[in-house]
């Protein structure tokens, strides 16, 4: 003969379905997290490779020059990653518009703010100096002043050490007449020893995600 389950047995299923839920829920959260930083640490080292192809076909030459806080998208005249390396990427040659580089778009941030990801916000810094204070990428001309030259890749002198390229670790910030303007928000990997976690490339073309204060 048939039995029915009585309603306090379903309520008992019911609530254990819950529990379980709730156990693999924070996990699933993890692994996603930890799916968006490995696409943020691939897009760095997608960003390595084609600054070294840049390097190959310009003479050891760094692209550049590059402003301070890169924006995840290029065009014509801008100071940008994408301007330099957007053939080198896979992306349309630069013209008088804007296209998005996407590999400076941490899929993190992206995916916790509304609106456009790439508009005018600052998420990475082009970084590097050497011992004398020169940017290895240059800069582009600002106010009026000269602008400088990159530096050949060679000059690097800590390659291994050195960060090319590292997310922004701030408050999103405006009225200022600087290139923190526009900085992203603080990184959405987390913190771990008091730290934010920020997603870096070195000269060498390794990059990972830590909390050591970047390398200026």
């Amino acid at each position: 003969m048939k039995k029915n389950f009585t309603l306090i047995e379903l309520l008992v299923v019911v609530a254990i379905i819950g529990i379980l839920a709730s156990m693999l829920l924070p996990s699933l959260g993890r692994a996603r997290e930890k799916s968006k930083q490995a696409a943020c640490v691939s897009n760095m080292k997608q960003l390595g490779l084609s600054i070294f192809n840049y390097t190959s076909d310009d003479k050891d030459y760094l692209p550049g020059g590059l402003w301070w806080g890169e924006e995840a998208r290029y065009k014509n005249g801008t100071g940008n990653f994408g301007l330099y390396l957007a053939v080198y990427a896979g992306y349309p040659a630069p013209s008088g518009s804007f296209e998005s580089f996407t590999l400076l778009e941490c899929p993190s941030f992206v995916s916790s703010i509304s609106g456009d990801p790439v508009e005018a916000v600052k998420t990475f810094q082009a970084h590097g100096t050497n011992e004398d204070g020169e940017r290895y990428f240059g800069y582009p001309s600002l106010n009026g002043a000269d602008p400088r030259a990159p530096l050949p890749i060679t000059a690097v002198e800590d390659p291994a050490e050195e960060n090319a390229a590292c997310e922004v670790d701030e408050v999103l910030t405006g009225g200022t007449n600087s290139w923190q303007d526009r900085i992203c928000e603080t990184p959405r990997h987390g913190f771990k020893s008091g730290g934010g976690l920020r997603t870096r490339l070195f000269f060498d073309g390794h990059a990972l995600i830590s909390n050591s204060n970047p390398k200026n």
